[in-house]
């Protein structure tokens, strides 16, 4: 009788622990530049997702809903990065599900110029 009963508390837990996992593994990843793009993965599945992104002094915000698998790709259409350029992408998920990607400018890069 006991074994049952602490099956049946593990089979209920399993989905509440599954979701916590998905969650905790939720992230951001750089795959063009021109424009700038990335996949989020993690997600919870068809969680609505809203990124912004900042480069520079531009902020651009897209709204996208992840698959059933918990992954979106998302272009933001009006921004361009190179690797001497400081951006940060943030996501956040109706779900709570939360991610961040944010790039430095590499050390040898050229400061840039001034006024």
């Amino acid at each position: 009788m006991l074994a049952i009963l602490v099956a049946g508390l593990i089979a209920a837990a399993a989905p509440s622990m599954a979701l916590d996992g998905v969650s905790a593994q939720a992230g951001l990843r750089l795959v063009a530049m021109r424009p700038l793009q990335v996949v989020g993965q993690g997600f919870q599945p068809l969680e609505h997702v809203t990124l912004v992104a900042t480069v520079r002094d531009d902020r651009v915000t897209r709204r996208v809903v992840a698959t059933r698998a918990g992954r979106f790709r998302v272009a933001f259409r009006t921004l361009y990065v190179d690797r001497c350029t400081s951006f940060g992408v943030r996501a956040r998920g109706s779900a709570g599900t939360r991610a961040t990607l944010a790039q430095r400018p590499l050390t040898e890069c050229p400061e840039p110029a001034g006024p």
